[in-house]
């Protein structure tokens, strides 16, 4: 082995115990709180507010193929998500499942409307 490749399994390998140490050190931590205690509801809180703001990232200011989109139809497939999500107890997998099936017809009809 040469030295380009020692130093490429030390990235791994470094790459590797940052990655799992942190994820052991989530189980210890985990194991000792209450689940619903109030950091756990905290870091739930946290949680959401991070998908809040990547979900808000993407229908504003969007890369890739989704920027193509128009913004009226992200905001209206937000919309409907967030009615079926309320209707249906607040089921998040309803929600994003509305959401995403409604872009995905709304994509298709203005798709047709062009051809």
């Amino acid at each position: 082995m040469n030295e380009t490749d020692m130093s490429l399994w030390l990235v791994i390998f470094i790459s590797i115990l940052a990655t799992y140490m942190w994820r052991f050190l989530g189980i210890v931590i985990a194991s000792h709180m209450h689940p619903d205690g109030a950091l756990s509801r905290w870091f739930a809180c946290v949680a959401y507010a991070v998908l809040a703001g990547l979900v808000a990232r993407m229908i504003i200011l969007p890369e890739g193929a989704l920027a193509d989109a128009p913004l009226i139809d992200k905001l209206i497939a937000l919309g409907i998500g967030f009615v079926v999500f309320f209707l249906v107890k607040r089921n998040t997998s309803a929600g994003t499942a509305a959401a995403f099936l409604s872009f995905a017809a709304i994509t298709l009809w203005r798709y047709m409307l062009q051809a």
